[in-house]
Order: C-alpha cells, then sequence, then structure tokens
C-alpha cells in the first residue's frame, strides 16, 4: 500500500542520512521512478525531504528534522509503555498479542524523538502489571477463543452451541440445558480471567420467508437484536458462517459494558444475611457482600454486626465456614443450621 512505503521511506531517510534514488528503490523493491513520485508525495504532505544531483548527492532530511509519526510528548509516551515490559504475562496473551505488541512498541520507540523515548525506557523499568494470582495459575484459555476472535476481526457471523447454567450450576460445575445460537459478534471482553462475547443474537426468519435467492433477488437479512453477553468457555461448536455480520450504529463497548455489569448485579441472586464477625473479617465481608459500607461500632466483645448480601447459601457456606468462629451468622435460620450441619460433619469426620 502506498501510505505504508511512505512512511517506510521517510523513515529509511531518517535512519540512513543520504541514499541515493536508486538505492532507496532496491531497499524498498520498486522503481527509482516511484521513489521520485513518493518524494513528490511527501513534500506535498509537508516533510522537507531534499534531493541533490550531481557526484555525492542524494536525498536527505535536513539537519536536526525528525518525521513526527506519532506526535507523542513525553507525559503521553510514557502513558502508553506504563506495564509493557517484555515478557510481562497478560490475558491478552490468549489472542497471541503479546509478541505482536512487543514488536509494535520497539519500532514505535525507534520512531520517538530521542527525550521522548528515553521517557519512554524509563517507564517499561518502573512499573510491571503482572495479574497472575500468587497462589492460584491464571484459568486456560477457552478452546473456542481464538475463532470467537477471528470472528470478530473479520466481522462474520457466528453460529454456536451455547450452555444454559441455573442458580449455582457453574459453581458446581454442572452444566445446564444446551441452545443452538447464531450471532452478529461486536466484541471481546476479559474481566479476572474470564472471557466474553458481546454479540447480538440474530433473529430466525420468520414463517414463510425464503432461505434462497429468489427472481426478486436475495431475501433481506434478519435485524440483529439487542447486544448480549456470552460467557465463551459455555460456547461449543463454534463455526464461522459465510454472511456478514451486522453492528448496530453508535454501538460503544465501554457504556455497554458498564450497564451490563450494573444490570449482573441487579439480577444475581439475594440472600439478605445479618452477622456478627471480628473486625477484620467484618471488613472483608463489608468489601465482599455489603458494597463496602462503613462497619459499624464493635460491640463489648469487640465484634460487629453488619447486614450482607451472600447471593446464596452455597457462596456463604464457602466464604464463612472458612473463618471458623470469627464469623456468626445471626439470620436467616436456614443459613444457621446449614453452617451448624456442616460443622458437625467435619466435626464427625475428624473424631
Amino acid at each position: 500500500m502506498r501510505a505504508d512505503r511512505l512512511i517506510a521511506l521517510a523513515l529509511l531517510v531518517q535512519s540512513r542520512g543520504r541514499l541515493t534514488g536508486q538505492e532507496i528503490a532496491s531497499r524498498l523493491e520498486v522503481s527509482v521512478r516511484t521513489v521520485y513520485r513518493d518524494l513528490d508525495a511527501l513534500s506535498a504532505a509537508g516533510i522537507p525531504v531534499v534531493a541533490e544531483s550531481g557526484r555525492g548527492g542524494g536525498i536527505t532530511l535536513p539537519d536536526g528534522y525528525r518525521v513526527d509519526l506519532t506526535a507523542l510528548n513525553q507525559d503521553e509516551a510514557r502513558a502508553l509503555f506504563l506495564g509493557t515490559s517484555p515478557g510481562s504475562v497478560g490475558p491478552l496473551d490468549a489472542l497471541g498479542v503479546g509478541p505482536v505488541l512487543d514488536a509494535a512498541l520497539r519500532k514505535l520507540s525507534a520512531a520517538l524523538p530521542t527525550t521522548t523515548r528515553h521517557a519512554a525506557e524509563r517507564a517499561r523499568q518502573r512499573l510491571l502489571v503482572d495479574p497472575a494470582d500468587w497462589w492460584e495459575a491464571p484459568p486456560p484459555a477457552p478452546p473456542a477463543l481464538r475463532a470467537v476472535a477471528e470472528a470478530v476481526w473479520r466481522e462474520q457471523r457466528l453460529r454456536f452451541t451455547y450452555a444454559r447454567w441455573g442458580p449455582g450450576a457453574e459453581a458446581a460445575g454442572v452444566a445446564g440445558k444446551s441452545a443452538q445460537r447464531l450471532v452478529d459478534p461486536y466484541a471481546l471482553v476479559v474481566k479476572h480471567g474470564a472471557w466474553y462475547l458481546i454479540a447480538a443474537p440474530v433473529q430466525h426468519s420468520p414463517p414463510g420467508m425464503p432461505k434462497q435467492p429468489t427472481d426478486e433477488g436475495p431475501p433481506e437479512a434478519p435485524a440483529p437484536e439487542r447486544p448480549a453477553v456470552f460467557r465463551i468457555s459455555r460456547m461449543r461448536d463454534v463455526a464461522l458462517t459465510d454472511e456478514p455480520s451486522v453492528r448496530v450504529a453508535g454501538f460503544d463497548l465501554v457504556a455497554f459494558w458498564a450497564e451490563a455489569c450494573v444490570e449482573f448485579r441487579a439480577t444475581r441472586p439475594k440472600l439478605a444475611a445479618r452477622v456478627r464477625a471480628t473486625p477484620e473479617v467484618a471488613r472483608r465481608l463489608a468489601r465482599i457482600f455489603a458494597g463496602g459500607a462503613p462497619l459499624p461500632e464493635p460491640d463489648d466483645d469487640g465484634r460487629c454486626t453488619l447486614a450482607v448480601d451472600l447471593q446464596t447459601e452455597d457462596i456463604a457456606c464457602h466464604e464463612l465456614l472458612g473463618h471458623g468462629p470469627q464469623v456468626e451468622v445471626l439470620e436467616p435460620a436456614s443459613l444457621r443450621d446449614r453452617l451448624a450441619a456442616n460443622l458437625r460433619a467435619a466435626a464427625a469426620l475428624y473424631g
């Protein structure tokens, strides 16, 4: 493409200092005539290339002139390079982006002015973002991730089988009923190691609509529905179709995800409970199950009583039993009974 060639020509002259038209043509694998046409285009774009004829002549840039392809100042370069140390791990490695990102940043660094490049390198050596947990290995990438990503990049409709999950089923690792889906893929989201596809389910053709082109032309494609969130680990038999995807104009990924997170929190199961715990445990429970609400004053025994939303009894048992006598459930009675039964079973197991 000519735009890529113009950029390559400008950087080549900048890095080599002085080159003849023939030398540039050989390096870029084009004709000398094409080189001079490209030089005219660069001049028209405001890049002051100088072509000197005769012995010792050649194509140069004025002393001290740098081709500013990035227009980054030091603060912008520092922000761009923060946390991108070579070899750093992250969820995007599952897409094979890591080596490509390293190569892109090296090229960008080489094109920056000296002072800006030094600021970028200082940033890379002063902050490393490592999202891996200390004790747990990062979750493996879903088998369907690469195929789903390809559908997003190529803007092709995607067909797959999706496993529905009921309350508590995912924690138990038991899949629910499956359904066939045809969607218009919009975007990928990774949250805490879990990958999601944002996609609009495609409406099925109404009864009587022809599925093949007729003498009147091809049938209209069904309009996409409102975008939804699909967890990629639940997707099976993923296949790209030959149909291009349809994207609603004006879709904003950041705004959609923020709204989806609010909706998820509002619709998840609720189990209102009242607990009494030591301040350390109470702070943890308040952060996770009470939206970070401030702790009440401790009672005479140094414990705090607070209201929490434990979502389900399964989650409550998993969270609370590990704290032993540091936490006591006051309400509801059904949860107290279940915790007591678990404790009696554990006591019997250990004699």
